[in-house]
């Protein structure tokens, strides 16, 4: 469920493209720059937050992740600014990065061999 929310939010940009553009006075392509430096930023920050996760624990990546997820979309959502576009689009890249699935494997393997 954490990651089905997590990867729902990051492929739905597309559908708010013509509001953002149109109430941020931006192109199309500087949305779309954005949207690529969130999906880099998820890329390069996945071993990092592995490492996190292997050292402090999978549950407190997940949650530190959810609370990230949750302020990058309320500020997203009242965000009047292209700068603050950008910020908010780097913490929801690293908050997709936390939630994702590698991170939630641990704790799915250990409930999975209590359960047998």
């Amino acid at each position: 469920m954490v990651v089905l929310v997590a990867n729902g939010l990051r492929q739905t940009f597309g559908i708010f493209l013509r509001p953002v553009v149109a109430d941020l006075d931006i192109s199309r392509q500087t949305f779309g720059l954005v949207i690529a430096i969130q999906a880099l930023l998820f890329g390069f920050v996945q071993p990092v937050a592995g490492l996190i996760a292997d050292r402090y624990g999978s549950v407190k990546v997940i949650v530190s992740g959810a609370f990230l997820n949750a302020l990058g979309s309320n500020i997203y959502d009242i965000a009047g600014s292209y700068d603050l576009m950008w910020v908010v689009s780097a913490a929801l890249g690293l908050a997709a990065v936390a939630l994702h699935w590698p991170i939630n494997d641990k704790p799915l393997d250990r409930f999975a061999s209590q359960s047998t």
